[in-house]
């Protein structure tokens, strides 16, 4: 029976390790937000392979040091192996996180190993006791000295920053304030006065997504005249616009426009409760945009798309405006974030919160003669969804107009009326727009052209099918609106990237973006085996053949499984949840606890006989394969719920599956082990390798076919691990 000392000793280890693993999950959280900021959005899947790779770093560190000696110092590696770990971001700054947190991961390496004399522990404590302290006096400063001052490409110095605020989804700051410039329009009207002057703040989201906050006293609306110029604002022309919701308030430009055409009501919704705060609660903001006080005015924090699904208050006009990662897609980025608001999904919602007359306004980035790119996807998105709705003349409901760099299209719940179609093409006239398309006039792109006349999706497929570029609609199931590239056309998608000017030609930032996905595959396949195969290829020459490629298939088909099934549940958790941080948090949080739930399980039930293993394979193919079939139906029947009850779905969909898969890792381990200890390292860095590859590999097949192929991908490893794990029970005994 063990000692008490050996007990408390035990759960010291214990404690310690599941603080370290804490920290890993907190980790790959930072890094998503820390990529937000610094480079590209939302590059959830890098983060992984980041982690994952170093724990095959970690097996072969073990495989090729004195294992006696590494396990008298386990402390070292742990406390080193997690000093970037952060805390939770709503708290704080990520830099202050980072210092707090890395803080406590070097106080729990005194849980794996105290040193023996004081100094030792004092050293210890007092380098946490300078990081704690840094990180605190750090988050109260409103200047803050440790900061990300370089972003997306550019600085950002702190004089240039009045105001910054972090949370789980982002980083806000806004400039100083601007005066005498010229009026801030995305869509400037050639008619314009070039006289008119205004005053505004700038607000950056993590650096790049910016948007004005306009001065306004409240009263004097001939101040922000300014407004009818703006190709956005076209839909307000309409004759009975009296009602309108806004999808993401940002710093207020939309909802100011709206009241300014005279609109009664008016509902503006932002997902990130910083915005909200900014035009709401904050005195120096919300008195000087005098916003939040106008009559029949709602600033709401909530993500539209569940807003809009769970209220059934109707609008004349819903608008969606700029809201886009275009920056990020057109520098070869992966962006994940508002790719909800871009679906046949989606637009479903939006059009049914609609009256009988009302519209729903979307402005997008488009050059004059540029390839049919985001313009073709959202008639796409447009025809497919109005066709499930059952309108059979898409192009009857649809008017877009073009200026400057900004397309605007104007969808109509039912066929557009005389008078709509006359105020539309009155106003286009006045302000100099260019009409692309109206059920009054032809589109002149062909291709636009036979989409707008599409009566199903079979015709909308053969209108695009011969393009270059992907833009097929985007649903749910594959929402990647903001990718184009035709990905599993590689010789075609490296030409594209060599061609053109990113910036100017948003084609270019799809393809670059694809190539940069190649490279990563490519790149975790050479790492993995630079540090695997080379240092393990004596020991692989000595082991037994059969055995030796029945483990590795087995944790190959694990490290792809597992990832396969965790990537894809982000991406539509994300959705579901209304951010890919949400996404990322929970499912990361439950997949870690369920599948460590399967793997304490595993000690009092081992799958150690063959109906076992088989029975368990098979179980969790089916449960990942049903969950591909089911997910996004439970998510259509639950998304009307709040955000708790929504979250409580992700974790119950989720929990059966981690504990099922949570049992392959330490059953390999028993097995292997039997047959030789030695080459523990080698399986378990396979696993981290083929976890590397596979989160890469997993936005590949989510792209190019959809997300639930990825799922039935992961059911497949799952599925076939049954035949490298029988042959390893066999060699076992």
């Amino acid at each position: 029976m063990p000692t008490r000392a050996a007990q408390k000793s035990s759960g010291q280890f214990y404690l310690a390790v599941g603080l370290v693993c804490a920290a890993v999950m907190a980790l790959q959280i930072l890094q998503s937000r820390i990529f937000s900021v610094v480079t590209w959005y939302h590059l959830s899947f890098l983060t992984i392979s980041i982690a994952m790779f170093g724990l095959t770093l970690g097996a072969l560190q073990v495989y090729r040091g004195n294992q006696e000696e590494q396990r008298k110092n386990l402390g070292k590696g742990a406390s080193i192996g997690c000093l970037a770990a952060i805390a939770l971001m709503q708290a704080m700054d990520a830099p202050s996180a980072v210092l707090l947190v890395s803080a406590a991961i070097v106080a729990n390496g005194l849980l794996f190993s105290r040193p023996k004399n004081v100094k030792g522990i004092a050293l210890i404590l007092g380098v946490a006791g300078i990081l704690a302290a840094i990180g605190l006096v750090n988050a109260s400063m409103k200047d803050r000295p440790i900061y990300p001052y370089w972003t997306k490409g550019f600085d950002l110095p702190r004089r240039d920053i009045t105001f910054e605020e972090w949370n789980p989804i982002s980083r806000i700051t806004v400039s100083p304030d601007l005066e005498k410039l010229s009026a801030y329009l995305w869509g400037p009207s050639p008619k314009l006065p070039k006289d008119i002057k205004t005053e505004y703040q700038y607000l950056r989201v993590d650096g790049a997504a910016g948007t004005p906050i306009m001065k306004f006293d409240g009263k004097n609306w001939k101040d922000v005249k300014f407004l009818e110029y703006d190709l956005t604002n076209l839909a307000h022309f309409l004759p009975g616009i009296e009602s309108f919701a806004i999808i993401g308030a940002g710093g207020g430009r939309d909802l100011l426009s709206a009241l300014y055409f005279k609109a009664k009501r008016v509902v503006a919704l932002d997902i990130n409760n910083i915005q909200v705060r900014l035009l709401k609660e904050i005195p120096e903001f919300r008195n000087y945009t005098n916003l939040w006080n106008q009559p029949g005015v709602d600033i709401i924090n909530s993500e539209a798309r569940s807003w809009l699904t769970q209220n059934t208050e109707k609008f004349d006009g819903i608008q969606m405006s700029m809201i886009d990662t275009w920056v990020s897609s057109a520098a070869g980025a992966f962006s994940l974030t508002e790719n909800s608001l871009y679906t046949v999904d989606a637009w479903k919602v939006f059009l049914r919160r609609l009256n009988d007359n009302g519209v729903l306004t979307v402005s997008r980035w488009h050059k004059a003669g540029g390839a049919c790119n985001d313009l073709c996807r959202l008639a796409t998105i447009t025809a497919t969804a109005l066709q499930e709705l059952g309108e059979k003349n898409p192009g009857k409901h649809v008017f877009i107009a073009h200026t400057a760099s900004i397309v605007t299209f104007i969808v109509g719940r039912h066929e557009f009326t005389k008078a709509q179609l006359d105020a539309l093409h009155a106003a286009s006239a006045r302000l100099d727009y260019t009409i692309l398309a109206s059920p009054r006039q032809e589109p002149e792109d062909k291709t636009l052209r036979a989409i707008l006349h599409s009566n199903s999706p079979e015709d909308v497929s053969a209108a695009i099918k011969d393009l270059p570029f992907d833009v097929s609609p985007s649903t749910d199931n594959r929402p990647f609106f903001f990718n184009q590239a035709r990905i599993w056309k590689p010789w075609d998608v490296i030409k594209q990237a060599r061609e053109g000017n990113m910036f100017s030609q948003n084609l270019r930032g799809h393809a670059v973006a694809t190539v940069n996905l190649y490279i990563i595959i490519l790149f975790s396949i050479v790492a993995s085996a630079l540090v695997l195969v080379l240092p393990f290829r004596k020991a692989l020459a000595h082991a037994p053949k059969k055995f030796l490629r029945a483990g590795t298939v087995y944790f190959a088909l694990i490290g792809l499984g597992f990832m396969f099934v965790e990537i894809t549940l982000m991406q539509m958790m994300s959705m579901f949840l209304g951010h890919p941080v949400y996404g990322l948090g929970i499912v990361l949080f439950s997949m870690i606890l369920s599948s460590g739930i399967g793997s304490f399980i595993s000690e009092g039930f081992p799958l150690n006989t063959q109906k076992r293993l088989i029975v368990w394979s098979m179980a969790v193919m089916v449960y990942i394969a049903l969950l591909a079939t089911s997910v996004t139906p439970l998510m259509e029947t639950f998304i009307e719920e709040g955000f708790a009850i929504r979250a409580a779905v992700c974790l119950l969909l989720i929990f059966p599956c981690g504990i099922m898969m949570g049992f392959a890792f330490p059953t390999g381990m028993k097995l292997t082990d039997k047959v030789s200890d030695r080459l523990t390292p080698w399986f378990w860095g396979i696993n981290g390798a083929m976890g590397v590859v596979a989160s890469a590999v997993a936005m590949v097949i989510s792209i190019g076919l959809g997300l639930p192929f990825t799922l039935l991908a992961g059911a497949l490893c799952y599925g076939l691990l049954a035949i490298p794990s029988l042959q390893l029970l066999k060699k076992s005994k």
